[in-house]
This record gives structure tokens, C-alpha cells and sequence, in this order.
């Protein structure tokens, strides 16, 4: 279903859901969404704001 809708969701411990409560999950999932948003490019700024839409975040980047 993740894959269907296009989610950045992983189930990385094998139990059926990509959870966003269950830390393996969520960091998996997070790390997913960072590198389609331009940090697999090297653009972490850019891909920290598409996260957090928060400019007082990126300036500590």
C-alpha cells in the first residue's frame, strides 16, 4: 500500500505496518523523505525546511 500512494513509509522491522510511532519505522521513513526532498543532492537546508517548514531550524543546519 506505501509504495501504491507513493508514502515515503518503511516497514523496517519486518511486523506488516510502516508505523510513524515505532522509532525504526520513523527514522527509516524520515531519512526517506529528507533524501527525496534534496538531501541526497547535498541540499540539507532545502531538504530540512520541506520537513520542518521552519526557517529558525534551517539556520542551524
Amino acid at each position: 500500500m506505501i509504495q501504491q500512494y507513493g508514502s515515503y513509509g518503511v516497514d523496517t522491522n519486518g511486523d506488516g505496518k510502516a508505523d510513524p510511532w515505532d522509532n525504526e519505522d520513523a527514522i527509516f521513513s524520515s531519512a526517506n523523505y529528507l533524501a527525496a526532498n534534496g538531501a541526497a543532492e547535498g541540499r540539507v537546508r532545502d531538504a530540512d525546511f520541506a520537513y520542518n517548514h521552519a526557517n529558525w531550524d534551517v539556520k542551524k543546519c
